[in-house]
């Protein structure tokens, strides 16, 4: 092997350890803290859902995610970027809709006939309803205030809310402004009622909360 290859391993192997994430995800938090935190933009991701291996990056959470959603669920999924996910529901024959605020990423989902739509979930408008399951996958840490977020996911759905976040510092982006851990995510939702953890992920959390049912 090529020392200069041996090298670039060994570089991308240390850069994985969790104390050189960690360290990241701190240098991170204090640049958001002193300066003005990177604000998501249309712009920013429309060359990132535009790119072809795009609807695969979440992929390793599509059968986590596809465990937690009941049979013959409809869902709406909140942040589908470029529709992998809704995508992969809806060529199984389920009632779907994606959202995202990214126009490019929307506008090539319709061309493939895939039910999708432009929301920006800054703007505060509410989240459409009629929906048995809302999916939020690598959305929430992009806001400060995550859970105000969640508080319209759990409007929109009618049995179940679906989401997936980064553990802790795992996932060290410039663009997250937010942090979640098992205890974090239990103390902000426990009040809703019972929190359902789908294992599995090495990186992230995959969570379920039902809606109570009525009697």
């Amino acid at each position: 092997m090529p020392a200069s290859l041996s090298v670039r391993r060994a570089a991308r192997k240390a850069l994985r350890h969790p104390a050189a994430l960690w360290t990241r995800w701190q240098l991170i938090k204090l640049h958001n803290r002193l300066g003005r935190p990177i604000r998501n933009s249309e712009t920013l991701y429309d060359e990132y859902l535009g790119a072809e291996s795009a609807p695969f990056v979440l992929k390793g959470r599509y059968a986590l995610a596809d465990a937690l959603v009941p049979p013959g669920a409809s869902v709406l999924e909140v942040g589908c970027g470029s529709g992998g996910y809704v995508r992969h529901l809806h060529e199984r024959g389920r009632r779907v809709l994606g959202l995202d605020f990214c126009r490019s990423a929307i506008e090539r989902l319709a061309v493939d006939g895939v039910p999708a739509a432009v929301h920006d979930l800054a703007s505060g408008a509410p989240l459409p309803t009629g929906f048995d399951v809302v999916v939020c996958l690598e959305v929430l840490e992009h806001f400060a205030d995550p859970w105000a977020i969640y508080d319209r996911l759990w409007a929109a759905a009618g049995q179940r809310v679906i989401f997936s976040v980064p553990d802790r510092y795992k996932v060290p982006d410039p663009n997250h402004l937010a942090e979640f851990s098992y205890a974090s995510v239990v103390a902000a939702l426990a009040p809703r009622g019972p929190v359902i953890f789908q294992g599995g992920h090495p990186c992230c959390l995959i969570v379920a909360q039902d809606k109570p049912t009525r009697a």
